[in-house]
């Protein structure tokens, strides 16, 4: 009845205040972001664009999933739609098997054309909205559908280039965390970064754990257990990966440079139980990096 519908809104009222004040972050994810607020977080030369997909109605519903783009740049004064492509055309580019992709086929994705030099890809989604991003810099982007499987920054431009020599590009779950992004202090104490890397992947990663407790029984699960890549040498382990070290090593330098505390776990203390820890006995780190297959 109404008086129970009321008493069950004031109780979920009380949760949302509680929550708030004791949860890190909640307050942020329940909180209205207005495209202004966006668009006054933008600095000169940057730019935000929101992916969106949706039903195409004729006004029917109809079978069609079309992707756009909502774009703003400062002193906009409403955002700019961008129709893009319809899904199916997306779907024709990616490999049959979607399980997995192996060597060939991410360079067939990720590859330019020798009839013109360009990237499949490249045309059906970048292109379209190159005219719009002219001198800019930075872009602050919001991936939806299927655009969660690519990685923008790897598409080519050319056979030279890839958009990442040309912008800056920033992944957001939402273009609205560059409004909340703002608003955190300056104070906040939780600038730690743990990285993994230089793992050794065919060892056992509980060979060094006790043989009882709680996680006693995990013992004998290991990398070498789980399917490997395909290797061109019918090998079934886990390749050593190059230039893994070097690549922890200067992640950590740029965030202690950062005035970040980075922690580094590679080698040995690289495990798939230490990962499994993680914020179990204490506050998760704000950055987790992993340099891996």
């Amino acid at each position: 009845d109404h008086t129970r519908v009321l008493e069950l809104e004031e109780q979920t009222n009380a949760i949302e205040k509680e929550l708030t004040r004791t949860v890190a972050g909640f307050g942020d994810t329940i909180r209205q972001v207005s495209w202004q607020e966006v668009r006054s977080a933008l600095k000169p030369g940057e730019a935000a664009l929101e992916f969106i997909h949706f039903n195409y109605y004729t006004p029917r519903l109809t079978d069609s999933v079309m992707y756009a783009a909502l774009l703003l740049k400062p002193g906009m004064e409403h955002p700019l739609f961008i129709p893009l492509f319809e899904e199916k055309q997306l779907k024709a580019l990616y490999p049959t098997s979607e399980a997995s992709l192996n060597r060939d086929q991410v360079n067939e994705l990720y590859g330019t054309q020798p009839s013109d030099g360009k990237n499949a890809l490249y045309r059906l989604l970048w292109a379209p909205l190159e005219t719009y991003l002219s001198g800019l810099r930075t872009v602050y982007y919001s991936p939806g559908g299927l655009l969660h499987r690519l990685n923008l920054a790897a598409l080519p431009v050319d056979a030279q280039t890839i958009l990442s020599d040309r912008y800056e590009l920033v992944a957001l779950g939402s273009t609205r965390y560059l409004v909340l992004g703002n608003q955190r202090s300056n104070t906040d104490d939780n600038t730690t970064a743990l990285i993994y890397g230089d793992i050794q992947f065919n060892m056992d990663s509980t060979a060094y754990l006790p043989a009882t407790g709680a996680l006693g029984n995990r013992r004998g699960l290991s990398f070498n257990m789980l399917n490997a890549p395909d290797d061109p040498d019918g090998s079934d382990d886990w390749e050593y990966l190059k230039w893994s070290a070097q690549e922890v090593e200067n992640v950590q330098m740029a965030l202690n440079k950062a005035g970040m505390n980075a922690e580094v776990r590679k080698g040995w203390q690289a495990t798939e139980e230490s990962f499994k820890q993680i914020g179990q006995n204490g506050p998760s780190p704000h950055i987790l990096h992993l340099s891996t297959h």
